[in-house]
């Protein structure tokens, strides 16, 4: 998923002629009777399965192979079984020889992933004529997706997880930037993985609370209990030969998807087949989900609507396309389909997709759209003969998503074609992209409260269009009037924050006690405030409360950090960095901050590696650069400094800072 996160400021050493700090905080008809079917009809859901309680235990797919041999076998072959893996060159389904490097024209920035034996990297550089000023190479960690669709790829430090900047797309045959980095959002090696990414393309992690992206240890591939439910109770409850948890034919210790009704089944799939805008209910985490809940119970999902939202959608929205089916529709509640349409009418969720060929998904057609019928496909014979019998190729077609590029995936809305063949006139085609509102998918009448959340989400992680504030804001003020400033105070510091409106954010630093504040985000987010509006000693109390709320998050440790080294404790500040730069040595912005604090402290020569090594990390971090700068013009490298604050004015020519700098070297 694109994301447009938080960016965090770095320091800049204070002389005469350096950089003073500028704060920033960015923001930046078919019946269910198919192969596939269930064994047994859903039953009456009126008891809580044994394996939601606390004590319920993850045990990992191995657990369920000495029962279950058949489904293990041909579950690690598919495609879910395969999601995620070491990355080795015996797991990847891309080409490593032999390639082109991928070029991002907006950073003037080059990737070639290449191997050494099995082992897989990425190098970064920079082309200036026929000489490389650039150059960094990163060892990738993990490999995410089957390679039926994509290979996208991580970096791993002490548990901490980032995206590398190059995917393989199979369908294409080429590497290219990963979606969302695309179109000048290339964020290189700094996407953190976060637990909503992880808990959808693998099985539950071990993940360290109070830090962004950190996880202590990660299995390989989505496995049995992401759909069935921690299996610790079922495993113990079999090896004693209790059945008393067996009722009316349900195992209650473990969850049967297909015993489910529809809206819990779908519940399941929609987790992560539905990866629109998830929004987390207030106490909950991505963590609390668990098959034969209610999705809504700890996630809310939402999904854009365009003006023509036949035609446009995103990749992993499977679940709502096909709710928009008249197949669908027509088997829900209705006694002449004694079986609703599920995604397990036509998916064995054990098996490979490609396994399950094209005469598979027609044997499932044909259970209801049969020759017997009123309602068989209207086309001859010899035109159907001609399209191979393929029910999904012309009522299913493939197309492109939204979302990820250089992919083509069944759309599940099922419909019957235009045969026109007409062409989409300019008005037309722009009826397709026109955004129009957000869509909550797991709850009919969400409040607005809800609503301005899923907008607040929708902007910082997806699409930073305006309006997309101002719908939030509308929101946030019915909710407030019903339900209160408490209720509403988390989103409204949210969207201050989006907005830039810092003084609105320090006059709530103002009025409220960090104590008062049980989130780490919404502190941290006041803290930016205060401190953009010149109180650097509150700001400090919040940026203390950030990192008490979570204590290993690398980026409000930085924060905390830069404030008291501003604010002249600055031994206090380089413990911080120094425990930081241990954690994650590939931050850039830590480097440039201790190298500043290096200054301060009168230890020039770590200064300068440490700008430097900001450097090889981002060539294009402007504040090492110009700190390097300064360094070099304190310690009379006036040459040395010169180029480097060339680059800056060219990039920036009026900034006053680099002008000063410019006048130092001509000194």
């Amino acid at each position: 998923m694109g994301r447009f996160g938080d960016g965090l400021g770095n320091m800049s050493i204070l002389k005469w002629w350096w950089i003073t700090v500028l704060p920033i905080a960015l923001l930046v008809g078919l019946q269910a009777c198919g192969p596939s079917a269930p064994d047994s009809e859903p039953l009456v859901f009126d008891k809580t399965y044994l394996n939601h309680a606390p004590e319920a235990q993850y045990v990992g797919k191995e657990a369920c192979r000495a029962c279950h041999a058949e489904q293990y076998d041909t579950y690690v072959k598919s495609e879910m079984g395969r999601s995620w893996k070491p990355a080795e060159w015996m797991h990847s389904a891309a080409k490593w020889e032999g390639i082109q490097p991928v070029h991002d024209p907006h950073t003037n920035l080059s990737y070639l992933p290449f191997r050494r034996g099995n082992d897989l990297f990425v190098k970064e550089f920079r082309l200036q004529g026929k000489d490389t000023v650039h150059q960094r190479i990163e060892k990738l960690s993990f490999i995410v997706g089957s390679g039926q669709h994509t290979n996208s790829h991580l970096i791993e430090e002490n548990g901490y997880l980032y995206q590398a900047p190059v995917t393989w797309y199979a369908q294409d045959g080429k590497w290219d930037l990963p979606p969302g980095f695309e179109n000048g959002q290339n964020s290189r090696f700094g996407r953190s993985i976060e637990l909503e990414c992880i808990t959808c393309h693998n099985a539950m992690p071990t993940y360290v609370p109070g830090s962004d992206n950190r996880f202590l240890s990660i299995p390989d591939g989505i496995d049995c209990e992401r759909c069935h439910g921690p299996g610790s109770i079922h495993v113990e409850a079999k090896k004693e030969g209790d059945q008393t948890h067996l009722v009316d034919g349900i195992d209650y210790t473990i969850v049967h998807p297909g015993k489910l009704p529809v809206e819990l089944q779908f519940d399941i799939c929609q987790r992560c087949h539905l990866q629109g805008t998830a929004v987390p209910v207030e106490g909950k985490s991505f963590l609390d989900f668990r098959p034969g809940m209610k999705l809504s119970e700890t996630i809310n999902t939402f999904i854009p609507r365009y003006r023509d939202s036949l035609n446009q959608f995103i990749m992993a929205s499977h679940p709502d396309r096909l709710r928009m089916s008249d197949c669908f529709l027509t088997t829900q509640n209705n006694p002449a389909f004694p079986k609703a349409m599920t995604c397990i009418t036509c998916h064995n969720p054990h098996l490979s997709i490609e396994l399950q060929g094209p005469e598979h998904y027609r044997n499932v057609c044909e259970s209801c759209h049969s020759l017997k019928k009123d309602n068989f496909c209207s086309l001859n014979s010899d035109l159907r003969n001609a399209k191979q019998n393929d029910c999904a190729g012309c009522h299913m077609p493939r197309s492109g998503s939204t979302d990820i590029p250089h992919v083509r995936i069944t759309d599940h809305y099922i419909r019957i074609p235009d045969a026109t063949g007409k062409r989409l006139s300019a008005d037309e085609k722009k009826a397709v992209t026109d955004f129009v509102k957000l869509s909550c998918r797991t709850q009919e009448n969400p409040d607005d409260l809800l609503m301005a959340s899923g907008y607040l989400a929708q902007y910082e992680q997806f699409s930073n269009l305006p309006w997309l504030l101002d719908s939030a804001q509308k929101h946030l003020g019915r909710a407030r009037i019903k339900q209160g400033e408490q209720a509403t105070l988390k989103p409204t510091v949210r969207l201050h924050y989006l907005k830039r409106d810092y003084p609105s954010l320090a006059a709530l630093g103002k009025k409220l006690q960090p104590n008062e504040i049980g989130d780490a985000w919404t502190a941290y987010r006041i803290a930016e405030g205060l401190q953009s509006t010149g109180d650097a000693p509150k700001a400090l109390d919040w940026f203390r409360k950030a990192v008490s709320l979570a204590p290993q998050h690398l980026k409000f440790n930085e924060k905390l950090a830069a404030a008291l080294i501003g604010s002249e404790q600055v031994a206090e500040g380089m413990k911080i960095l120094e425990s930081m730069v241990k954690a994650y040595s590939r931050d850039p912005s830590i480097l440039n901050n201790r190298g500043y604090g290096h200054v301060l402290q009168g230890n020039m020569k770590l200064a300068e590696s440490d700008f430097l090594e900001a450097l090889r990390l981002n060539p294009d971090n402007a504040t090492a650069m110009a700190n390097l700068a300064s360094l070099y013009l304190n310690t009379n490298r006036s040459a040395k400094a010169k180029p480097l604050v060339n680059s800056l004015l060219a990039k920036d020519p009026t900034n006053p800072g680099y002008l000063r700098l410019k006048a130092a070297t001509e000194l």
